[in-house]
């Protein structure tokens, strides 16, 4: 047992049921990272839970884009198609020199049925550049 593996007084002991290669693998890429078992699982355990900070910035980006999707469909009932690309740019400008280019999508989402075109509509609006 290394060093770091002895419990504190305020530890919990977690326990699970893998199969032996997955053990395996997980003990070389502790091994690799230079952890113990314990000692990457409670930083798996870490990384993975929410904290307060990364809640409040999924529930602003939800908020925000409810907005944005709001404000688009007024929008464009009272801007001619050139003032809406103007606006687009504008705020391609604005969120590039905020927030960076637009990084790729690192997954798909998959909500059981077809992609609304709206939503991809979406996508392809912010994902241009």
């Amino acid at each position: 047992m290394q060093e770091n593996d002895m419990p504190s007084p305020g530890q919990k002991r977690l326990v699970t049921y893998v199969d032996p290669d997955t053990a395996l693998d997980f003990e070389r890429r502790a091994a690799s990272v230079g952890l113990s078992v314990s000692g990457l699982l409670g930083q798996l355990v870490q990384d993975y839970l929410p904290t307060s900070d990364t809640y409040y910035v999924r529930q602003s980006g939800h908020q925000l884009m409810m907005v944005l999707a709001m404000v688009a469909a007024l929008s464009k009932k009272s801007l001619s198609a050139e003032e809406m690309a103007d606006v687009r740019e504008l705020a391609k400008t604005a969120a590039a020199g905020a927030f960076g280019p637009v990084p790729p999508r690192p997954f798909t989402v998959d909500l059981g049925g077809q992609e609304d075109p709206r939503m991809a509509a979406l996508h392809k609006l912010f994902a241009e550049r």
